[in-house]
């Protein structure tokens, strides 16, 4: 029996009980489906006091175009590794939909490196919508940051119907 309390059968009718179980575990696994959105480079780096969209995946910055999605997401997380960071304030790195910045971001303190997330609830990226970085050193006077990696990490949405 599986987890979802239905017996394996061959050629047989599939009963109205077992449809809906059928369903709900299909709904279980859409919402378990995982996209991963990278930036990444030969180590992206960013000087003091500008403001910089960057690419997913191929980690181009100040691009025309962001990534445009073929598929709905529900975004939900968030991953920055900053290997160096000389900057004499703090900086911002957010996840944009459609050149607007979202609730999903993370603040790096001056001088900070590591491994930097944050985590929302999800942001809905229906199909055909943009998505990309930016980061934000506006407020430093000096230094620069250097970043390996940004992951934003969502959730296929698959259509109603």
């Amino acid at each position: 029996m599986s987890r979802w309390g239905l017996t394996y059968k061959t050629f047989e009718v599939v009963w109205p009980d077992e449809w809906n179980a059928i369903v709900d575990a299909l709904d279980e696994l859409s919402k378990s489906i995982v996209m991963v959105i990278p930036a990444c480079g030969s180590g992206l780096v960013f000087d003091y006091g500008t403001e910089t969209s960057v690419m997913p995946f191929t980690g181009e910055l100040n691009f025309e175009q962001a990534l445009i999605l073929p598929v709905g997401l529900k975004v939900k997380l968030l991953a920055v590794h900053v290997y160096d960071n000389t900057l004499n304030a703090d900086a911002y790195v957010y996840v944009r939909k459609n050149g607007a910045t979202t609730d999903l971001w993370v603040k790096i303190g001056a001088n900070s490196t590591g491994v930097f997330t944050a985590e929302v609830d999800g942001i809905d990226y229906p199909a055909g919508s943009g998505i990309d970085f930016l980061v934000d050193t506006k407020s430093a006077t000096s230094g620069v940051l250097k970043i390996g990696s940004m992951v934003a990490i969502g959730f296929f949405s698959l259509p109603s119907g």
